[in-house]
């Protein structure tokens, strides 16, 4: 009987921890992402970079 209270903790544990090490895992690869746009010289940036898809010169923007 202990051995499956605990390993009914253990998976209500991991049942909670898996999704939020997922979303952390995102939302820092997200982050890095725009931080190393971020940290460039703007003379270096081109509008694919800040933009993407958007800074085209289909839709009004010079390279």
């Amino acid at each position: 009987m202990d051995t499956g209270i605990i390993l009914g903790i253990i998976a209500i544990l991991l049942t909670i921890a898996v999704p939020l090490a997922a979303f952390i895992y995102r939302r820092r690869k997200r982050l890095n992402s725009i931080y190393d746009v971020k940290w460039k010289s703007t003379a270096k940036l081109k509008p694919k970079e800040v933009m993407g898809e958007r800074g085209s010169p289909n839709t009004g923007f010079r390279d």
